[in-house]
């Protein structure tokens, strides 16, 4: 997305980072993938509740080969895979535009980690809507 952020000021879009984790976390995530987007902080999930953002099942979070693929590079490269201990790793995520009055032009709820709209197609509704 980032990618795209000229193309997104231009037309007068503002992407929102939302995340359910204490503040301190999405500011580290936040410099950690240098992203140019606002982050808000919803720790009550409210965001989540009101766009069906469900959660995975322990299977789903835990097993899923990309998820122990990702793990092994990282521990292949000798590198600590970030664990998130003590955070919710089940709970789902997902895309969401708004076109200009609100309403919901592009809504993807994630059905597991991997599970994310194209960015072509969010770009696409966001320009679209604007």
């Amino acid at each position: 997305m980032a990618e795209h952020n000229d193309r997104l000021d231009a037309a007068a879009i503002e992407v929102l980072v939302i995340g359910f984790e204490v503040r301190a976390r999405l500011t580290w995530l936040k410099r950690r993938i240098d992203s140019p987007f606002r982050f808000v902080v919803d720790e009550e999930r409210t965001t989540y509740g009101a766009f069906a953002m469900g959660r995975a099942s322990w299977s789903r979070t835990y097993l899923h080969p990309g998820v122990i693929a990702g793990y092994g590079r990282m521990l292949a490269k000798g590198e600590s895979p970030d664990l998130h201990l003590g955070q919710d790793r089940r709970q789902l995520g997902g895309d969401v535009v708004l076109g200009p009055s609100g309403e919901i032009v592009l809504s993807h709820p994630e059905r597991g980690p991997e599970d994310r709209a194209p960015v072509g197609r969010i770009i696409t509704a966001a320009l679209d809507a604007s």
